[in-house]
């Protein structure tokens, strides 16, 4: 499974009518889940639980990646977007882009989230990253790497959602996915989306939770950001998405 997310504005995290504002520590620690379950920020020592939930989906755990959580590094730079908002995480992308190392900034977006059992095991996890394949695509295309970058801090891609097949129908994937959302929205990201087989069924799963499914073939096209980058879909897939308002200069 795969998704997106928003640019603040002031308002309220679509679809998370009093949620508590996110702080760094309130992730850490988390929230209370379904069915007795608690929703965070994945810890340090945790890659091993991650790399089953995955893997019984088909999906693999990278090698960097669970070294990354078994550090405890995971989500740096989101992290710091949670305290000085979207324009810290601005800045740190025209940091690193005078740096002349840009993609320096891509690990810290990458964010792993976690279904946490009374008993202490992990039920469910939630990768969301940027969409690196675009990216790069539309840097071999020759679109100027500033506004390739802009993409990484105002796109996410929920690249794998994994529940425990013993924990399934208690509604912890949707909870993450929510979870993923108002992280995302809040941090100033306009686009969240992802990607499903097209036999799988899942047009109504995501249809029910306010994402728009797009036909086998069809992209989207990140001109209402100002950016000539199509992200489109693996053969065999589709689409599913959800914008936040955009903001209509950037689109001139």
């Amino acid at each position: 499974m795969y998704l997106v997310g928003g640019r603040t504005d002031g308002s309220q995290p679509a679809g998370s009518p009093g949620f508590p504002r996110i702080t760094p520590a309130l992730l850490a620690q988390g929230w209370p889940g379904p069915d007795g379950s608690w929703l965070r920020l994945v810890q340090a020592g945790e890659a091993a639980q991650v790399e089953r939930l995955f893997g019984a989906a088909g999906i693999p755990l990278t090698s960097d990646l669970a070294a990354h959580i078994d550090a405890g590094d995971v989500a740096t730079t989101s992290l710091q977007g949670l305290v000085g908002g979207p324009d810290r995480l601005l800045g740190l992308l025209a940091e690193a882009l005078v740096a002349g190392d840009p993609t320096s900034v891509l690990p810290g977006l990458v964010t792993v989230l976690v279904a946490v059992e009374r008993t202490g095991e992990l039920a469910g996890a939630l990768l969301a990253a940027p969409p690196s394949s675009a990216l790069a695509a539309a840097a071999a295309d020759g679109v100027e790497l500033a506004r390739v970058m802009y993409a990484a801090v105002t796109v996410t891609n929920v690249q794998a959602v994994a529940v425990d097949a013993r924990a399934r129908g208690r509604g912890l994937g949707t909870a993450l996915l929510r979870r993923c959302a108002q992280l995302h929205h809040q941090l100033g990201f306009y686009l969240m989306y992802g990607q499903f087989r097209s036999d799988s069924g899942l047009d109504a799963y995501y249809s029910r939770r306010a994402f728009e499914v797009l036909p086998e073939g069809d992209g989207i096209p990140l001109a209402r950001l100002g950016l000539p980058i199509r992200i489109g879909a693996d053969i065999g897939e589709r689409l599913f998405l959800r914008w936040r308002r955009v903001p209509v200069q950037l689109a001139q």
